[in-house]
């Protein structure tokens, strides 16, 4: 039996949910990881799968294509949005906690983004390996709230997880103001930066179609 005790994870409702697929984690975490998890992630291979587009952001692949489309369907679905949560720069977003997702995708970040910003920005001392994060997904669309001003994050390091693809959406990006440089990655995708001081930035205004991403913000609670 694959099926874990009570403790390992929490037990998931799936009556309401669209894709039962995606709470199946706790009943077999490496079928789960095979699933959505991208090969590349999987290998662990910092050095070999990051790239630097500009100093001090990295990029990697992280989920699969399949994820990426069932998170968003499922995210549809819950009809959750709200637009109030950010006082001084909202944006359309639901807590992955609406959809029950919060423990699962914490999960995916302690084995493969808090690990590989780890390595990234060579951190030393107590807590990096346990952040804490808040994790949300936020959609821009042209009608409503389409980009996102310059801004610095409540966070040590922000994950940002492109969950559209190149053909579903026109305009957006991150532009990081001080660097002068856009990043606009693949769906499945991850980018990590500083979340602030250094890495003040913005979204850029997405023209047409709809751009869905998650975004941590990620924090030592050594410091």
């Amino acid at each position: 039996q694959n099926r874990p005790s009570e403790d390992t994870g929490p037990r998931i409702n799936e009556g309401h949910r669209k894709h039962s697929d995606l709470y199946s984690y706790w009943d077999n975490p490496d079928e789960w990881k095979q699933k959505f998890i991208a090969y590349s992630a999987r290998t662990k291979e910092w050095q070999l799968i990051m790239d630097e587009p500009f100093d001090n952001c990295f990029s990697m692949p992280l989920f699969t294509p399949l994820f990426c489309r069932k998170i968003r369907e499922e995210a549809e679905y819950a009809n959750a949005w709200t637009t109030d949560r950010h006082e001084f720069y909202p944006t359309t977003d639901m807590l992955l906690e609406e959809l029950d997702m919060t423990e699962i995708y914490y999960e995916v970040l302690k084995e493969y983004v808090i690990p590989a910003s780890i390595f990234a920005f060579q951190l030393d001392g107590v807590g990096w390996d346990e952040m804490s994060s808040e994790n949300f997904l936020a959609k821009y669309v042209p009608d409503a709230q389409g980009h996102l001003s310059l801004h610095h994050d409540s966070s040590d390091i922000t994950a940002l997880v492109t969950l559209s693809s190149f053909d579903e959406y026109e305009g957006g990006g991150t532009y990081f103001s001080h660097q002068k440089k856009l990043i606009k990655e693949q769906q499945g995708y991850v980018s990590i930066h500083p979340g602030n001081i250094t890495h003040k930035h913005g979204a850029r205004a997405t023209t047409a179609g709809t751009r869905y991403i998650i975004v941590s913000f990620m924090k030592n609670k050594s410091r």
